[in-house]
């Protein structure tokens, strides 16, 4: 029994020795409002709490010693006191801070809709449309603008599209000012424009300046990139559906340059043995499988000064196909039409006459 008292009392003692409890309420300086999840750390004591909901506290100090407590609250000024063991419970008020830092923010002023009356117009880098993903690799001018708002895909998969609603043959497609009339290869599937030469690319949605007409729908502002008037270097790629060679550089260092792009597809190469060995009819899709195309990009500049330059674009394309007409199926085509007219020749006259006699006396004999 002595043991157990002893006991006891060290237990008591040992929880003196620890120290003493101080409370506290923390609140708003202006309405005296509690504030809940307030915290309150003592960085002598290297322990910290946060208030209940009410706004309270407490915290255990050594007894004898003064602590510096920290107190802080989102959108409120941090503030400290300072709090003796045994000391009665304290009301911290804490002020609103609502000083926010200096916030710089940078990006890239466009003229249009800005420094200009022009609406409804967007434009894309050159680097923004390699960035769109690329089917199968090959970066697709024409379809880097169907990602934009209020323009849709003719297809899945093809490079038209339909701006606001309208037709394909609405758009007016324009490559360094001149007018591309077929802006695709292999029907639809790849834009005839080669990605390498594009130096950026205008959608005029509505709106369209006074040096465009003949379209309903759209305007699709093709620029030619210049070539380097400084170095020569170039590229070359290689894809499932095409390759493609670029190169460019001065001809009169400073003054003059050039810039010119060629690509081969291998469209056929690729489709006609997947083809046999999916289809059961190896001919049903023969005219589709063998289709190609290439085309060449060229531009060249000289500069006469700073403002003023001479230049020269240059465009030749050309798509193969197996459906298209060939002199052969021309030639059959005739000797068919042909083989009519004689027959209608060897009809008399008194036949056709007979024919049409019958064809004006039948209506009659069934009326009676």
């Amino acid at each position: 029994m002595i043991r157990i008292c002893i006991l006891l009392l060290s237990a008591v003692l040992a929880a003196t020795a620890v120290g003493q409890t101080v409370t506290g309420r923390v609140v708003d300086d202006e309405s005296g409002e509690a504030l809940p999840s307030a915290s309150v750390y003592a960085k002598s004591l290297a322990k910290g709490t946060s208030t209940d909901s009410d706004g309270r506290f407490e915290m255990a100090i050594p007894e004898g010693k003064t602590v510096d407590l920290r107190i802080s609250y989102v959108g409120y000024k941090e503030t400290t006191i300072q709090i003796k063991s045994g000391s009665a419970p304290v009301e911290v008020r804490l002020q609103r801070g609502t000083e926010l830092r200096d916030v710089q923010v940078y990006g890239v002023r466009h003229d249009f809709g800005v420094k200009s009356s022009q609406m409804s117009a967007q434009v894309l880098t050159s680097q923004q449309v390699k960035e769109v993903p690329a089917l199968f690799g090959e970066i697709d001018v024409m379809k880097s603008l169907q990602r934009l708002p209020g323009v849709q895909s003719s297809g899945d998969g093809t490079a038209g599209i339909f701006v606001r609603g309208g037709n394909y043959d609405q758009n007016l497609i324009t490559l360094d000012g001149s007018t591309l009339y077929n802006g695709e290869h292999l029907k639809g599937f790849v834009s005839a424009i080669n990605a390498e030469m594009v130096d950026n690319v205008v959608l005029y949605k509505g709106a369209f300046p006074a040096r465009y007409g003949s379209r309903l729908s759209s305007v699709i502002d093709i620029g030619v990139r210049e070539g380097d008037f400084e170095s020569y270097h170039g590229s070359a790629s290689i894809g499932m559906l095409s390759s493609k060679v670029q190169a460019e550089g001065p001809i009169w260092k400073g003054h003059t340059s050039f810039n010119v792009a060629a690509r081969a597809s291998y469209f056929g190469a690729i489709v006609q043995p997947l083809l046999k060995s999916v289809y059961d009819n190896k001919k049903a899709m023969e005219p589709y499988a063998k289709m190609n195309f290439y085309d060449v990009n060229a531009k060249l500049v000289h500069r006469f000064s700073e403002s003023d330059r001479l230049s020269a674009v240059f465009y030749w394309g050309k798509d193969v196909s197996n459906s298209s007409p060939t002199i052969v199926r021309l030639i059959s085509e005739a000797r068919v039409v042909r083989l009519e007219l004689k027959k209608m020749r060897q009809k008399t006259i008194g036949e056709i006459l007979c024919r049409a006699c019958i064809g004006r006396i039948q209506p009659a004999t069934d009326s009676l």
